[in-house]
């Protein structure tokens, strides 16, 4: 049989598309030719007039099956029958086209509002076929061929009514019986077979076939017989085999009536209204058999759905990895999947009926309850401890530890859920839970990995902290040596090469002070030395440090003070103009036309204390967005740029921004390349006052009482804490000052050397002789430039300063303007 057939596709496949349109056309006129022939055997009020149509239906399926390239066949079938019942070429010629232009828009009414491919699988489907292919369709085709009769004068107007209706009920039956069952065959069908066995659709078939049978052969009215058989294969069946038992009742109860037998308790004397009833009958059967059977269809598409889906989720629920518990609404465990087996070492068996107090540390959820009664103001203990959040609508999600059947103890996370049916109401919980044993481990070991990094940092910091002076003691006398050599060598040539030393060897020690300081920072060797600050002197003083590269540059530096910037602020001096060097220096680096401004502003907050903020604002090149987080990264600089032009090492920023943590404040950036930057540095709570007193004893430092005598008169010229500055301050100068002078002449570190000259200018707060504040100031310059000569020759000075504090204010006349107004 398979041989047969592939032999026939094979020989079909090799004929020419033409020569295979032809046959198709020759085999569906034949077909046509035949059902419509049928049909004139029950035609009783005229020859064309029949309420048997099994053409109707059948052309109706094949056009909606292979297309409008059938019309062909349609209309020489339709030319031949009328010529064969009326021997008219005109009637012949008229009838078929009308007929056929028709049925063609009645496929077009079916493909508009139905679809072009009809399964019979939902009632919307079953029910605009019925409509638009039987009823409308059939009563175009009834209209136009009974109106062409009574026009033509082949039918009496007292039949109309009864022609009409004869035509209209015999092609409405050819589509809802014959074209369902050609449509069901030919068309692929997303439906999968239906419920009943081949044994009871046989067993149906044979019990429809006799009910027909049993209704024409009585005499009683047993039309109701088949009508419940029909229900149950449209329940049962699907599509294709109801379509079938239908034609069967159709080709049945047809023959009972050429047998002569009646069906419906209806006399042969008046076949037509035999005919019409039957007819009438059978399309109320098919359309109910067929709407069941879509019903029936969609129950059946949405329980395997139900099935299916039910299964994937019993495979999901078995086949995660993680622990999934389902309890009801008191706690008592109704399923738990394979993963909780696995977790837990517990069998279904063993935990279903069970409570999750079972596996769960008991100390961990009374203290959880503890937690959860406090939040919430009522007493929460045992299985509501899981589930009060859930019941108010929100997962609870925390991490336990689950105790396994063998004691062993495993960190979960677990997530509870409320399960809620159609009411909103929780009726049961579902608890999912992941084994983060192996998370522990890993952040643990992420733990122990960070603080060992950090120690081996603090090592290192603490070191590099450690061997400052070592650092730089080779390089002092380095540099040292350089000038010397580039101030007595006459020779031009190694006088260049002694610069040259000199020059590389600041670059050096920058690089080395700038890691050191980072270095402090890091291993918290780093301390703060607060004391009073008038910002508008170190803001004037910072302008004037770098007015030489301005100038060179072109580029001014310009001086905004908001707020109440008068008196002295308690600040790290030294610190503060370290990162405003560095941000000053960036600017001047970074910008080669423009302007830059440095402001400073002061808020008073609610405490009484002080707000600043200093911004140094540019015009130069910026910083792309996406860069700036990367700003103050150690070593870190703009990519791209070049180191030759610009120079440095990354570090300044960084070290600026701890500086500025050390401090209790930050510094923050903002940029946009080729408009400019701006850097803010923020220092909350600083202490702010407008005039300090300062007594004897204030000013009398490391508990050092010595009075040195002053001349005559000079009680009456000066003030007393004027006065008592001076002294307090030759004291100290002829005791430790003295003492740690000397050991900075033998060994010039230039840290400690810089430290000892802001001690200085710190030494009577703002009533420090200006005499010692000059010295200082120029001194902790010198050392911080690591100007070598300069520095060692302002060191040397030192007696001279502490002869002119013992001699007092009188001989310094700069002392008068520290007078004013005192």
């Amino acid at each position: 049989m398979k041989e047969w057939r592939s032999l026939l596709i094979a020989t079909w496949a090799g004929l020419s598309p033409g020569l295979r349109y032809f046959i198709e056309l020759v085999f569906w006129s034949a077909v046509f030719f035949t059902m419509s022939e049928y049909g004139e055997l029950f035609a009783h009020i005229g020859p064309q007039i029949t309420p048997v149509r099994p053409a109707s239906g059948i052309v109706l399926a094949v056009v909606m099956w292979r297309g409008y390239r059938i019309w062909p066949a349609m209309i020489t079938t339709g030319i031949a029958a009328n010529y064969f019942s009326s021997h008219d070429w005109v009637q012949a010629i008229i009838t078929p086209t009308g007929g056929s232009i028709e049925a063609l828009a009645g496929v077009w009414l079916v493909r508009r509002f139905v679809g072009p491919r009809i399964d019979f699988g939902s009632i919307r489907q079953v029910l605009g076929f019925l409509w638009w292919g039987a009823c409308v369709r059939a009563a175009m085709i009834a209209t136009w061929s009974i109106a062409y009769l009574a026009w033509s004068g082949q039918l009496e107007a007292d039949k109309l009514y009864l022609a009409w209706l004869t035509w209209f009920a015999g092609s409405a039956m050819g589509v809802a019986v014959f074209g369902s069952f050609m449509l069901s065959w030919v068309q692929p069908s997303d439906q999968r077979k239906g419920e009943a066995s081949w044994r009871e659709t046989l067993l149906l078939y044979v019990l429809l076939v006799a009910a027909t049978f049993l209704d024409s052969l009585s005499e009683m009215p047993l039309t109701f017989l088949p009508f419940p058989l029909l229900i149950w294969a449209g329940l049962r069946l699907e599509a294709r085999a109801l379509t079938t038992a239908l034609v069967l009742v159709v080709g049945t109860a047809l023959a009972c009536i050429s047998w002569g037998y009646s069906p419906f308790g209806l006399t042969t004397a008046n076949p037509d209204e035999l005919l019409i009833v039957m007819q009438l009958f059978i399309i109320c059967a098919a359309g109910t058999g067929l709407v069941l059977g879509a019903v029936a269809s969609q129950r059946r598409q949405s329980l395997r759905a139900l099935a299916d889906l039910a299964a994937f989720q019993q495979a999901v629920f078995n086949g995660s990895n993680f622990s999934i518990i389902v309890t009801d609404d008191f706690g008592t465990i109704t399923s738990v999947n394979r993963g909780t087996e696995r977790l837990l070492g517990y069998s279904e068996h063993e935990l279903v009926g069970r409570t999750p107090a079972l596996f769960h540390d008991p100390t961990q959820v009374a203290l959880r309850a503890c937690e959860l009664s406090k939040l919430t103001g009522r007493t929460i203990e045992g299985f509501e401890t899981f589930v009060d959040l859930p019941r108010r609508g929100h997962a609870d999600e925390n991490e336990w530890t689950y105790i396994r059947k063998d004691g062993t103890r495993i960190p979960v996370f677990l997530s509870v859920t409320a399960l809620h049916p159609i009411d909103g109401v929780a009726r049961g919980f579902i608890g999912v839970a992941v084994d983060i044993t192996a998370r522990k481990q890993a952040e643990a070991q992420m733990r122990a990995a960070k603080s060992a990094a950090e120690q081996a940092n603090r090592a290192k910091s603490e070191f590099l902290a450690n061997i400052s002076h070592e650092i730089r003691t080779p390089m002092n006398s380095i540099l040292g040596f350089a000038e010397l050599l580039q101030r007595h060598l006459r020779d031009s040539a190694m006088k260049k090469q002694a610069q040259s030393i000199f020059s590389s060897g600041q670059t050096l020690l920058r690089l080395i002070n700038d890691l050191l300081d980072l270095s402090k920072v890091e291993a918290g060797r780093l301390e703060l030395q607060p004391g009073p600050v008038n910002l508008r002197n170190l803001a004037a003083e910072m302008q004037q440090f770098f007015t030489f590269k301005s100038e060179e540059k072109k580029i001014p530096i310009d001086l905004e003070c908001i707020g109440p910037v008068e008196g002295q602020f308690y600040l790290d001096e030294v610190r503060v103009r370290q990162i405003l060097f560095n941000l000053l220096g960036n600017s001047l680096k970074f910008t080669e036309q423009g302007r830059i401004v440095l402001r400073i502003e002061a808020e008073p907050d609610a405490s009484g204390l002080m707000r600043l903020a200093f911004c140094v604002r540019d015009t130069g090149v910026g910083v792309p967005a996406e860069l700036l987080p990367r700003l103050f990264t150690p070593f870190e600089q703009r990519s791209g740029q070049s180191t030759r032009k610009y120079g440095g090492t990354g570090l300044g920023l960084s070290i600026s921004r701890r500086l500025a943590e050390l401090m209790g404040g930050t510094l923050i950036a903002c940029s946009e390349v080729g408009v400019g930057s701006a850097f803010q540095l923020n220092i909350p709570r600083v202490r702010h006052d407008v005039s300090v007193e300062v007594t004897r004893e204030d000013l009398t430092a490391n508990n050092v009482t010595a009075t040195i005598p002053l001349p005559m008169g000079q009680e009456a010229a000066y003030s007393p804490i004027t006065l008592a500055a001076w002294q307090s301050c030759a004291a100290l100068a002829n005791g430790p000052w003295l003492e740690k002078w000397k050991t900075l002449l033998h060994a010039p570190l230039f840290e400690d050397i810089e430290n000892f000259a802001h001690g200085l200018t710190q030494a009577a707060g703002e009533h420090t002789p200006e005499v010692l504040r000059e010295y200082g100031n120029r001194l902790a310059e010198q050392a911080h430039d690591f100007e070598v000569e300069e520095m060692t020759l302002s060191l040397r000075e030192f007696p001279q300063l502490a002869a002119r504090l013992q001699a007092g204010p009188a001989t310094d006349q700069r002392a008068a303007s520290l007078n004013i107004g005192l």
